[in-house]
C-alpha cells in the first residue's frame, strides 16, 4: 500500500526498511512472501543524494550521475547486467590484502535463481552445453544475463499498492536512529512533506545505497561514539574498466561464442574470457573478466573494409550525422576522422569484396538499431572489468565542515591502487599468450608497454557500485556488519547492499546483492515472533 502523508492509518509493522531500490524492494518483497508487514520508507524527491559530498579525486562520479532515489532507486539507471559472484571470491586469497567472507559462496548463490526471478531475467537454462575444461587458464564460461526490464520502480508500483503488507511511505526520509542503554534501536524519526515522526522499531535494515547507508550510521556513530565497528566507511572498493586492447578473433567460432545469445526461453546471456580461479591464485591476479564490443564504425582500427566503405558513404555523402550518436565503443579513441586510414582499409585484395558485401547484408537485414554491427575482419574493443583490492585508506568519511545545514555531510576519498592496475594488465598478458597458443587469436594493444599503466589509470573512475563501506565480518575489528548483515554492536540494525562485501570479484553488484537481502530477508522471517509487531502508529 502506499502512503502519502505521516497521519491516518495505524500500522503493526515488523521490519521498517530504508531505501526503495533493488535491494529494499527484494527484501520487502521476500517479507511479504512470508507473512511478514513492512514499512518501507523511500526518502524519494527529499533525497540528498549528491548535495553535502566533497570528492578528493576525479575517479569518483558525481553521485547525482551515480544514484538516483525514488520507488526503484538506482534500477532507473542500470542497464540490466546480471552477474554471480566466483567461489574465489569469498576465499582468503594471500594476494589480496583484507580478502574473505565469513561465509561461503554457496551461502548466497542458492538464492540466485530467486534474484534473477525478481529482476527479470528470462529462463536461464544452458543445457548441458560445455564450453571448456576445469584445467584451463582462460574460461569462456563466465556468463552474464540481462534483464527484460531493468526499472523496477515500475514493476513493483502495481504490487506495492495492492499489498497488505508492504507499507511504503515516499519522499521520506531517516533523519536520526534512537538507541537505549543496551544499545538496540528502539526509535526512528521521520520526516515528511507532512512534518516529522517519531515512531517505534523492532527491527531496522538500512537499504539506502552504499553512501547513503554510511552517511546514516555516521549520524549514529556522532550520536553513540564507540559502539560502531572502526572499519566503517572503510574499504571503499568499485570495479575498474575500460580499453588497452583490441582482441583480433581467427574465426567466426569465437565470435560466435562471445556474442549476445538467447536461451530457448527468451534469457538473453553473453560469455566471456575470464582467467580461472586456479590461475589467479598461482600468478596472484585478482578477478577480472574481458568481453567484446564492436568498435564504431568511423574509427579506422576495425581494420574492415566494409565497415571503413559504409563509413566514407556516409560521411562524404553528409549523411554520417543522421545515424551516429557516439556512443559505440572507440567512437573517441582517436581524435578528428582519419581517412587515410578507412582508404588503407581498402587497399585491393581478396578478402575486400567479401568484406564490403558481408558488411552490406548484415546492414540491410538489420532492423535494430541496438543489435551489434558484426566486424568481417573480427576485431573488437576488449573491455575489461576488474576487481579491486580492498584498501583501509579508500573511505567515506564525516565531512569536517561544521557548518549547520551539512551535519549529515560526508568526504569521499576513493583510491584506485598500483596493484590494481598491475593485476589488469598482467591478465591481459595472460589473455594474449593464451589466445595465441591455441590459434584462436591475439591482442592489438592501444598504447606502448610504457603507457599502459597510465592509461589504467586514467580510466579508473567508479562510484557506481560502492562495496566494501560496511564490509562483512566475523568481528568488529574487520568489519561493520556480521554474517547475517546486522551491524555489530546493535542488536537490531542490518545493513543491506554491496556494501556489505567484502570484496567484490568481477561481478556487477546488483544481483548478488538481491540475492543476499533474499538470504536476509529468510534469517529475520526466522527470528521475528508475532510479538515483534510494533504497537501501532499513525502514518498515512
Amino acid at each position: 500500500m502506499i502512503h502519502h502523508a505521516l497521519n491516518a492509518t495505524s500500522i503493526p509493522f515488523q521490519v521498517c526498511i530504508v531505501g526503495a531500490g533493488p535491494v529494499g524492494l527484494a527484501l520487502a518483497c521476500r517479507l511479504e512472501e512470508q507473512g511478514i508487514c513492512v514499512l518501507l520508507v523511500e526518502a524519494g524527491e527529499n533525497g540528498d543524494a549528491g548535495r553535502h559530498v566533497s570528492v578528493a579525486n576525479q575517479h569518483h562520479a558525481p553521485l547525482m550521475s551515480a544514484t538516483a532515489s525514488g520507488l526503484g532507486g538506482t534500477s532507473s539507471l542500470w542497464g540490466g547486467r546480471c552477474v554471480a559472484f566466483d567461489d574465489i571470491d569469498f576465499l582468503r586469497r594471500p594476494h589480496v590484502p583484507n580478502s574473505g567472507w565469513p561465509i561461503s559462496h554457496k551461502e548466497v548463490s542458492r538464492y540466485y535463481g530467486d534474484a534473477l526471478k525478481f529482476l527479470n531475467v528470462a529462463d536461464i537454462d544452458l543445457g548441458d552445453e560445455q564450453i571448456n575444461g576445469d584445467s584451463d587458464e582462460v574460461r569462456l564460461d563466465a556468463i552474464e544475463w540481462w534483464s527484460s526490464q531493468p526499472n523496477l520502480g515500475r514493476e513493483c508500483r502495481d504490487r506495492i499498492d495492492q499489498s497488505k503488507l508492504i507499507h511504503f511511505l515516499p519522499d521520506t526520509v531517516l533523519s536520526a536512529i534512537e538507541l537505549n542503554s543496551d544499545h538496540a534501536v528502539t526509535r526512528l524519526h521521520l520526516q515528511g512533506k507532512a512534518g516529522t515522526l517519531r515512531i517505534p522499531a523492532k527491527r531496522l535494515v538500512l537499504a539506502a545505497g552504499g553512501i547513503g547507508n554510511v552517511r546514516l550510521l555516521h549520524q549514529l556513530h556522532t550520536a553513540h561514539p564507540g559502539v560502531l565497528s572502526p572499519a566503517l566507511g572503510r574499504y571503499y572498493q568499485g570495479h575498474l574498466t575500460g580499453y588497452i586492447a583490441i582482441v583480433e578473433l581467427e574465426d567466426d567460432v569465437g565470435v560466435d561464442a562471445l556474442s549476445f545469445q538467447a536461451t530457448k526461453g527468451g534469457g538473453i546471456f553473453r560469455r566471456r574470457f575470464q582467467l580461472s580461479g586456479d590461475a589467479q591464485q598461482r600468478l596472484g591476479l585478482l578477478n577480472c573478466v574481458f568481453w567484446l564490443d564492436t568498435i564504431s564504425i568511423s574509427n579506422a582500427l576495425h581494420h574492415s573494409a566494409g565497415l571503413s566503405a559504409v563509413f566514407l558513404a556516409l560521411q562524404l555523402t553528409g549523411l554520417y550525422r543522421f545515424f551516429a550518436n557516439g556512443k559505440a565503443a572507440g567512437s573517441r579513441l582517436r581524435r578528428g576522422r582519419r581517412y587515410r586510414d578507412h582508404l588503407r582499409n581498402l587497399v585491393p585484395s581478396a578478402s575486400v569484396l567479401k568484406d564490403i558485401r558481408r558488411t552490406i547484408g548484415q546492414l540491410l537485414r538489420r532492423r535494430d538499431r541496438r543489435v551489434p554491427i558484426v566486424n568481417p575482419a573480427r576485431r573488437y574493443l576488449l573491455r575489461y572489468h576488474a576487481e579491486q583490492a580492498p584498501d583501509m585508506s579508500s573511505t567515506v568519511m564525516p565531512s569536517p565542515s561544521t557548518q549547520e545545514d551539512q551535519v549529515a555531510a560526508v568526504a569521499i576519498d576513493y583510491r584506485v591502487r598500483n596493484e590494481d592496475l598491475i593485476s589488469i594488465e598482467r591478465s591481459h598478458a595472460v589473455l594474449d599468450r593464451w589466445l595465441k597458443e591455441r590459434g584462436m587469436g591475439r591482442l592489438d594493444y592501444l598504447h606502448p608497454a610504457s603507457a599502459r599503466l597510465q592509461a589504467l589509470r586514467d580510466q579508473a573512475y567508479d562510484g557506481f557500485h560502492q562495496i566494501g563501506l560496511t564490509r562483512m565480518s566475523a568481528s568488529p575489528e574487520e568489519g561493520v556488519v556480521d554474517r547475517d548483515c546486522k551491524v555489530h554492536g546493535v542488536s537490531n540494525l542490518f545493513v543491506a547492499g554491496s556494501c556489505v562485501f567484502p570484496t567484490g570479484g568481477h561481478a556487477n553488484p546488483t544481483m548478488p546483492a538481491v540475492a543476499l537481502s533474499m538470504r536476509l530477508a529468510d534469517h529475520l522471517v526466522e527470528t521475528l515472533t508475532a510479538k515483534d509487531a510494533v504497537e501501532p502508529v499513525a502514518i498515512s
